[in-house]
């Protein structure tokens, strides 16, 4: 509630700064003593000339050696007003759940760069549109789908409801880093060249199918344990013979 009144209080002084043309408050201090029905006469006489009713708060002043203007308000330059700007900036896109650089809003322009661009993007997708996508899914989906299927096979979950989000940009996966992690893939072995080159997006060849072994990679059989070598043969009488060991 503090925080509620705060800024309506500083919305208020900051309308009442600019609906008085800019003017900051100040009071005329004469050198003679006045009473308060000539008081209330300079007042007035003030407030017709300079007072933004009439469209002359930005008028000359003219005083006498009697009068002196003693200013006691803030000037624009006092009022950080770029600070003031990016509270409202803020707390706009904030009641939307809008990242303020998508926007192009001050205050996210402060710290913009490329890459926060496409994260806010990202952020923006992931809340909150796709969570109001899901809402809007399942009312489409017991609602206005009815209208066209039957509502057994939709409780039976036998005809749903889904977006196509191909074309969004901030759920395409980065193509460098499928790129990189399939090239990983393919140089440790993990993949065939063949669905190393569909996942660069190129057509395989009829030879393709195949993998590659990592430097000091060794093949064994299946069922072998790695590291064990069959004993060594010798030929004997045109019959190849093992060596037995005891």
């Amino acid at each position: 509630m503090g925080n509620t009144d705060r800024e309506t209080g500083q919305t208020d002084h900051i309308l009442a700064f600019f609906a008085n043309g800019g003017i900051p408050p100040g009071a005329l201090k004469y050198e003679v003593k006045l009473n308060q029905e000539k008081r209330d006469d300079i007042r007035e006489k003030w407030r017709t000339i300079h007072g933004n009713a009439f469209g002359r708060q930005h008028d000359i002043a003219v005083f006498d050696s009697e009068v002196t203007w003693q200013e006691l308000g803030a000037n624009i330059d006092k009022l950080a007003s770029p600070t003031l700007r990016m509270v409202s900036e803020a707390r706009i896109c904030m009641a939307f759940g809008v990242p303020p650089l998508i926007v192009y809003a001050y205050v996210g322009l402060l710290r913009a760069t490329y890459s926060n661009l496409k994260e806010a993007w990202r952020g923006f997708w992931d809340h909150p549109m796709w969570p109001q996508f899901c809402e809007w899914r399942e009312f489409f989906l017991y609602h206005l789908l009815t209208e066209f299927e039957e509502e057994r096979d939709i409780r039976a979950e036998r005809v749903r409801l889904f977006y196509d989000m191909s074309a969004v940009a901030a759920f395409q996966e980065d193509i460098d880093a499928v790129q990189a992690r399939a090239e990983k893939a393919w140089r440790a072995g993990g993949m065939t060249r063949a669905e190393y080159r569909q996942a660069l997006g190129q057509q395989p060849d009829a030879n393709d199918n195949f993998y590659i072994l990592p430097a000091g990679a060794v093949v064994v059989q299946a069922g072998a344990m790695p590291g064990t070598e069959a004993p060594p043969k010798q030929h004997q009488n045109g019959r190849e013979k093992a060596d037995a060991t005891v």
